[in-house]
């Protein structure tokens, strides 16, 4: 279920900064509340084009025209926060992942694609007409080429 929450003037910042405050509003609002060049790293796993109805939410229908007009304005206002150094993680399946690289490239920029991880997970059954689609795909860009990266495997 969705909280009103007042995102320009939180009552706690701590609780601001967590996950729980942040799931509780649509991004949107909440990247209006914020200033310029003000994150350094942004994560989202962002709604899948499934067209179905989850109860807290209604998630898009996979039309090109529907998830264009969410998200654009949604990754305008995540480039503007984005500090220079700044980066962008941006989950999703394969319903729409070829959509978001198109309008990630448009807003950030070809040259700032850093990578597209594919996360796969080993979850449910397996089809007998069609390949398994059981892996979500994160899409890696930067503000700029100057970004801050720190490698997971690196720091065990």
């Amino acid at each position: 279920m969705m909280r009103n929450v007042n995102v320009n003037k939180p009552q706690n910042q701590q609780s601001c900064q967590t996950s729980v405050m942040c799931r509780a509003v649509d991004n949107l609002e909440l990247l209006l509340s914020q200033p310029d060049e003000s994150v350094d790293l942004i994560y989202c796993d962002i709604l899948y084009g499934t067209g179905r109805n989850f109860g807290d939410y209604q998630d898009l229908k996979p039309i090109r025209s529907e998830i264009e007009a969410h998200y654009l304005p949604r990754l305008k206002e995540m480039h503007r926060v984005l500090k220079n150094t700044g980066s962008i993680y941006l989950q999703m399946d394969t319903r729409i992942n070829h959509w978001m690289r198109i309008l990630m490239d448009d807003v950030f920029g070809y040259n700032n694609f850093r990578n597209e991880i594919v996360w796969g997970y080993k979850t449910g059954g397996a089809s007998k007409k069609e390949y398994s689609k059981k892996h979500d795909v994160i899409l890696f860009y930067s503000k700029t080429k100057n970004y801050y990266f720190e490698n997971p495997r690196e720091n065990k």
